[in-house]
């Protein structure tokens, strides 16, 4: 004896339900699939905090979806300039003078931020190095964000200069 097909057709359709409805694992580890959902989860606002003394400023970090199915989620932030363009060329400038003072003509082609994650205990969960273009900076990705633990502060500080000078480019560690 054969079951009826229609007893098996709204199964059939629940299936299908939850393949459509992004009931798929994440494309990421579990670990930081689980950190990121949790800073939603609790509402939790977090800014990167520049520790030394770049003029730079930060957007609160947006856990927003990025992957496919709407399974994998990522951090986000934006980033800009406290003042002027000029400004931040100038701190640039006079950050890469006190590593190579044979450098003085030029400007920043580019910069490097070291972007450090604390737990609530301020146990150092991991970090991520960003390269941004002085001229065109805008959003980042947190791309290691939540890969060894919860993270409730960001600490940020700049971590080398490429340094364009006469067609040359010179990439200077400034820690």
């Amino acid at each position: 004896m054969s079951l009826p097909q229609t007893n098996w057709r709204p199964f059939g359709y629940l299936v299908l339900l939850l393949m459509l409805s992004g009931c798929e694992k994440p494309a990421q580890p579990p670990q930081q699939y689980e950190a990121l959902h949790q800073i939603t989860k609790d509402k939790r606002s977090i800014t990167p905090r520049v520790v030394d003394d770049t003029p730079l400023q930060f957007s609160a970090i947006q856990i927003v979806v990025i992957g496919p199915n709407n399974s994998t989620i990522g951090a986000t932030a934006g980033v800009g300039p406290t003042e002027s363009l000029e400004k931040l060329q100038d701190y640039l400038k006079k950050r890469v003078l006190a590593v190579r003072s044979d450098l003085n003509d030029g400007r920043a082609k580019l910069m490097v931020l070291r972007f450090a994650y604390f737990d609530e205990s301020g146990k150092s969960t991991g970090s991520d190095s960003v390269s941004l273009m002085p001229e065109k900076m805008g959003g980042i990705e947190f791309k290691s964000m939540g890969l060894a633990g919860a993270v409730h502060r960001v600490d940020v500080a700049l971590e080398s200069v490429t340094w364009e000078s006469q067609g040359n480019e010179t990439t200077v560690p400034v820690k």
